[in-house]
Order: C-alpha cells, then sequence, then structure tokens
C-alpha cells in the first residue's frame, strides 16, 4: 500500500464507481462519497475501500460532507469532483428554476465548498504536488437548447477549475475533464444511440477505462495546472 488518499464524490456507479475500483487496485487509499450505496461501490467497501454517503445538493449537505473527510484522513493526495446531475432542461418554469438549483449545488457550489474545505489536508501531502480534478462536459463549450441549465453550470465549473488553479498552486495543481460520449445514457434507444455516434469521429463510447487513463496521467503529469482536457472521441469538432 502507498501513502496516497483520494476523495472521490458521485463514486456509486459508472465513471465514478470506476475511478474508485482504479484506485484501489494501485494501493491508494480511496474515499468514496455516494448518495445511496450501489451493488458495485459495496463491494468495493467490502474490500477497504471508505464510503462516507452525503448529499451534495445543500450548502449544509457539501460541508458535512467536508467534514467527514477531515474526520477520515489527516492528508489528501487528490480531491476528484465527479458527482453530476445529467437532464434535459425542464419546460415549465417552477419546475426549471428548482431543477437549476440542483445542478448548481452539484457542478459549481458543492465542488467550491469541498475544494475550499478540503484544501488543508491537499496542502498537508508533503510526496510532491497533489490534485484536484473536476469533471466537466465538452457542452460547458458548445451547449444546446435541451441541455441549457446542466451545460451553464458545467462552463461555471470549468471557470472554477481555472480559478483554482491560480489560487492553489504551486502547491496543488486543478484540471478538468470534458467528457463526452463515454457511457450512453440509461433507456437510449438503438437508433438515437446511431444518431449519436454518427456524430463521432471514433464512432465509439469512450467506456469509463478512457477516463480512468486520463485522471492517472493528469496525475503523473507534474506540469500540468489550468488545463480543460476534452475526452470525447472527436465530438466536439462536430457538434
Amino acid at each position: 500500500m502507498n501513502s496516497n488518499t483520494v476523495f472521490i464524490t458521485g463514486a456509486a456507479r459508472r465513471v465514478g464507481v470506476a475511478l474508485a475500483g482504479s484506485f484501489h487496485a494501485r494501493g491508494w487509499r480511496v474515499i468514496a462519497q455516494c448518495r445511496e450505496l450501489s451493488g458495485e461501490l459495496a463491494a468495493l467497501q467490502r474490500n477497504g475501500v471508505t464510503v462516507l454517503k452525503g448529499d451534495l445538493a445543500s450548502v449544509d449537505g457539501a460541508l458535512s460532507l467536508a467534514a467527514k473527510v477531515h474526520a477520515t484522513t489527516r492528508t489528501l493526495r487528490a480531491v476528484i469532483n465527479n458527482a453530476s446531475k445529467f437532464e434535459k432542461s425542464e419546460k415549465e418554469l417552477n419546475r426549471a428554476a428548482d431543477q437549476y438549483q440542483i445542478f448548481f449545488m452539484t457542478h459549481m457550489m458543492a465542488p467550491y465548498l469541498l475544494t475550499e474545505a478540503l484544501r488543508d489536508l491537499l496542502e498537508a501531502h508533503t510526496e510532491g504536488r497533489s490534485d484536484v480534478i473536476n469533471m466537466l462536459d465538452i457542452y460547458a463549450e458548445r451547449p444546446t437548447l435541451t441541455y441549457d441549465l446542466y451545460a451553464s453550470t458545467k462552463a461555471g465549473l470549468a471557470s472554477l477549475t481555472r480559478s483554482f488553479a491560480k489560487k492553489l498552486g504551486p502547491k496543488v495543481k486543478v484540471n478538468g475533464i470534458a467528457p463526452g460520449l463515454i457511457l450512453f445514457p440509461d433507456g437510449y434507444g438503438e437508433e438515437e444511440k446511431q444518431r449519436i455516434l454518427a456524430n463521432s469521429l471514433l464512432k465509439s463510447e469512450g467506456g469509463t477505462e478512457s477516463v480512468v487513463s486520463l485522471v492517472h496521467a493528469i496525475l503523473d503529469n507534474p506540469f500540468m495546472t489550468g488545463a480543460i482536457v476534452n475526452l470525447d472521441g472527436g465530438r466536439s469538432l462536430m457538434i
């Protein structure tokens, strides 16, 4: 086991649980946040991953989670703000306002609060630089009307990523990953899948391993901060 500890939000499924499993396999200590425990994350918990339940949709929830992390570890090698809420924008105004608030909390306020609240643990890491990685979306730079509310808060997180890179350097590196199609959302039919793949240069899903390998590459690079890397199979060139 090495001495590195990583904290990952949104770790119950998909990319989040793949990241938790990858770090655990490499001997890192993993602290994984979820709202509800999934079967995959429960299996990792039985093998030694620390699971913290918490809801990032409120200020109190985010700060409570940060306090739990402080109670669990004295240092952090990395924080990965992966939690996300991906939905089409509501059309009715009051419903859209409520939805927008959740997007804002999950994609902007919670990463802001967690990064600020855990800064001391990141700076306490003594073996080289530590990292914050924020999971963005290619729609942050190329919004669509269908997902305009979601995309605008991911754009806000992109701005926060650059701001924190300035604020936390030189001790802490801060970067972002903007995925395109990594895994199809649940419920997509074959016709819709083929339409989306037609607008990608590589004509395939990226799969969780594409994100996992990029995360580790960013952590391994000591001279990379303030960068946002598209991981989309070329889709952003075609939308």
